[in-house]
């Protein structure tokens, strides 16, 4: 099973203080994937351990936990853009 981290340190990763995931998800290439292209809303990622064709990530360019946490704006935008990709 796996070692889930402290509660404050959970709390911090949820509220955007300490989410690993934002520290590099713009870089042109990071640990587990490489840029492909940087739309409005999201970065469109490939993974380095990729194993089906066509696997891309979309990574929002702002944290947020959950979708519901993104305004009207930025939802409608963030489903344009899973569309286009």
């Amino acid at each position: 099973m796996a070692n889930w981290p402290e509660r404050e340190t959970w709390e911090a990763m949820k509220a955007g203080d300490a989410c690993e995931m934002c520290e590099d998800i713009h870089l042109p290439e990071n640990q587990h994937s490489f840029l492909v292209a940087d739309l409005d809303i999201t970065y469109v990622r490939l993974p380095r351990n990729q194993y089906k064709r066509g696997w891309t990530i979309l990574a929002l360019k702002r944290h947020a936990s959950e979708l519901f946490e993104l305004t009207a704006e930025e939802l409608s935008g963030f489903w344009g853009e899973v569309s286009a990709v």
